[in-house]
């Protein structure tokens, strides 16, 4: 058998992931937390549960919390879906036309004790082999650092029974039916104190010893003979008097069982049944307050095209409107700060050329020689002048042409600010809305309810989704109401019944019941006892002749009694000393095959391994000294566990090639053991699937690479 795919939504990190396995060697591959030890437990989760739901619950996804396998063999195809939330489980069975062979689907708690339970589990058992989680997880599951077999829940002590075999044949119980009828012959014991009460040989020879009393007080006998009888009648009348009221109290006690667990199958669908009322009303009240929501929402009449832009928009259109505000101001500063034009003042420049001409020629008047001079002076000084003006009037042109410059580029920006604004607002207008500062803090404060309206919405959905649907919540409902209605009939058949009239409590009922079938035994035992008397008396007084083939016969009986308590006694000691020798034997041979598995891992042959009845271990040192496993490194310890392992599950699951689970039990090998181990897997293949998980990537260049098949996680 072996695991062909496996399934995996919303458990653990993985929701929807699929992965395909060869009948050969696998090697999933992927760095530390990329869900290796989760795929691996997925595997133990689909087929006994999880106690521990939340640990698997993907916290990413809601939704069920499924795994889905699928086993193939040569002759069929064995796929199991279970839930692990509600542990609901689907099993099928198919040959290889995909024609079901067997189907079950039910609820298969780890916890539950359920029929369903038993069912699912013994099909598990007669389809693959595996009894029970512990021993599964002992033999083909090698969990990460932990290799070694838990004595949590005696589990040492089953698989010692199982190792055993006396699973199939409890030789305790076999040694304990020998005793008994050893001890239904004699009350002598050869094995320690002697009983109590005399057995079928002591009560033979007080029968002869009797017969010889008797052969003495034969007149004694008609008297006896009298009270007999007379004992007897009324025995009898009181036993089938007995027997009537332990009848009736039978009866009694079956229907008032009944009742009782009519009424509590009653109060628990009743508890259902309110559970599902109260659902019902929630979803109501949810429905009906998103009715209320998306009401409030449609009454703002804001468009649907522009609800996700809207507040985009209207805050664009604030920062269009301060921008442009801001323009505005910008340019009339800009134009305040623009000097007067620069242009010449050329009655000045008359003037203060006539005045420089003047005093040359004042000048020249009183000094004739200085007429050129004077010239000079006053033609360089009127050019000067006239030089200063022009400058002065250049700068100011310039200061001028840069203040203009800037206040175009501004009116500009205001012109490309304006044109947007008219056209978000002609949008705005478009859709029906209205641009006014009052209407857009209205609007913004319609926009923050709205989306608190959407956050309650997307809060009722989800709950929502979590819930049970109306039409399944009703078709519950009515399923509920069908079992009550069927449980009415039923106690309506039980309280029509005049012997429940007088109804005690069932304690009570059963204790009366077992004092009445106590003295009910008694009484048929003393009738049993007085009716052998009663023939042991006839006996005698049929004369002597019936007397002596009496004894003869009694001698006879207690011949063979004897010889037979011989044959008892003997074939007990046989018995207990070759169980014995044999538990002591199959520890060896357990031992034995381990060190001969542990040999090509250690490459090592003076590695030999005891197993104590207390199934721990110990390994032989080089000096020939016994160490326990603790004394070792922790590499030989996983090495001898390994071993331990696969020894196990070759003898566990004998006829059963099953798929082994590792899951980097490896980590504390060294290089060559780690080489040793890897070949051993590989030689193991023609027996069993193996897939082993591991986050060494220098296993790709260990292993050979056409016998495995690696599957790839990502980090």
């Amino acid at each position: 058998m072996i695991l062909e795919g496996l399934k995996l939504n919303n458990f653990g990190k993985f929701s929807g992931v699929h992965f395909e396995f060869k009948p050969i060697l696998n090697l999933v591959l992927g760095p530390n937390e990329a869900g290796k030890s989760t795929i691996m437990e997925a595997i133990p989760a689909a087929f006994f549960g999880v106690r521990n739901k939340e640990r698997f619950q993907n916290w990413k996804f809601s939704g069920n919390c499924q795994v889905s396998a699928v086993f193939r063999n040569e002759q069929k195809v064995l796929r199991i879906e279970r839930n692990i939330l509600s542990d609901h489980v689907c099993l099928v069975e198919e040959d290889g036309e995909k024609n079901i062979l067997y189907r079950f689907e039910g609820k298969a708690s780890p916890l539950g004790r359920s029929s369903e339970k038993t069912e699912y589990a013994d099909r598990i058992a007669r389809t693959l082999g595996i009894i029970e989680e512990d021993i599964f997880r002992s033999s083909l599951f090698y969990g990460q650092g932990n290799l070694e077999v838990s004595k949590r829940n005696d589990l040492d002590v089953k698989v010692k029974n199982l190792l055993s075999g006396s699973v199939e044949v409890d030789y305790e119980k076999v040694l304990s039916s020998i005793q008994e009828d050893y001890f239904a012959i004699t009350c002598n014991s050869p094995w320690g104190r002697d009983k109590t009460n005399d057995r079928e040989l002591e009560k033979v020879r007080l029968k002869l010893e009797e017969l010889e009393k008797n052969w003495l007080e034969s007149r004694e006998t008609v008297r006896k003979m009298d009270e007999l009888h007379r004992r007897l009648e009324v025995l009898k009348d009181e036993v089938e008097k007995d027997r009537i009221d332990f009848s009736q109290g039978n009866r009694y006690l079956k229907l008032l069982k009944n009742r009782l667990n009519l009424e509590e199958k009653e109060k628990n669908l009743q508890e259902e049944f309110r559970r599902f009322q109260k659902e019902e009303q929630k979803i109501e009240s949810l429905l009906g307050e998103k009715k209320l929501v998306l009401k409030a929402i449609r009454d703002m009449a804001i468009p649907e095209e522009v609800s996700e832009d809207l507040p985009r928009l209207v805050y664009e259109l604030k920062e269009l409107r301060e921008r442009a505000a801001k323009a505005e101001k910008d340019i009339n500063g800009i134009y305040q700060k623009m000097p007067a034009p620069g242009e010449i003042s050329w009655p000045l420049l008359f003037f203060v050329c006539i005045l420089m001409v003047v005093a040359a020629a004042f000048l020249v008047k009183k000094n004739p020689d200085w007429l050129i001079p004077m010239g000079l002076g006053a033609g360089l000084g009127i050019s000067l002048f006239f030089l200063f003006l022009l400058k002065r009037n250049s700068v100011r042109s310039n200061e001028r042409s840069l203040i203009k410059g800037q206040a175009e580029i501004l009116e500009a920006g205001l012109e490309e600010t304006r044109k947007s604004l008219l056209s978000l607002e002609g949008y705005l207008e478009k859709l029906g809305l209205k641009h006014s500062e009052e209407e857009l803090l209205y609007l913004k404060s319609s926009l923050q309810r709205r989306a608190r309206y959407q956050e309650r919405l997307r809060g009722i959905d989800s709950t929502l989704e979590v819930l049970e649907k109306p039409g399944d919540l009703q078709e519950m409902k009515a399923g509920v109401a069908r079992e009550l209605a069927i449980l009415d009939e039923k106690k309506g058949s039980l309280h029509g019944d005049n012997f429940l009239a007088n109804m005690v409590d069932l304690p009570e009922a059963e204790e009366k019941l077992s004092v009445l079938e106590e003295r009910l035994k008694l009484k048929e035992k003393e009738l049993s006892e007085l009716a052998q008397e009663e023939s042991f008396l006839t006996g005698q007084l049929g004369g002597m002749t019936s007397i002596e083939e009496e004894g003869d016969y009694l001698k006879e009986k207690g011949l063979l009694l004897t010889e037979r308590k011989k044959v008892l006694r003997l074939a007990y000691d046989l018995l207990a000393e070759a169980v014995d020798d044999f538990r002591q034997g199959y520890l060896e041979r357990f031992a034995s095959e381990v060190g001969q598995t542990l040999e090509p891992l250690l490459k090592a042959n003076d590695r030999n391994v005891r197993v104590t009845d207390e199934f721990t271990f110990c390994l032989k040192e080089k000096s020939d000294d016994w160490k326990p496993l603790n004394h070792f490194s922790q590499g030989t310890i996983d090495a001898v566990f390994f071993a331990i392992r696969l020894v196990l599950t070759k003898q566990l699951f004998q006829g059963w090639q099953l798929p082994l689970f590792l899951d980097d039990p490896l980590v504390n090998f060294d290089s060559k053991r780690l080489v040793n181990t890897l070949q051993y897997l590989e030689n193991l293949t023609s027996g069993h699937q193996v897939i082993l998980f591991s986050h060494d990537h220098r296993l790709l260049n260990l292993i050979n690479s056409e016998k495995w098949n690696v599957i790839s996680l990502p980090g």
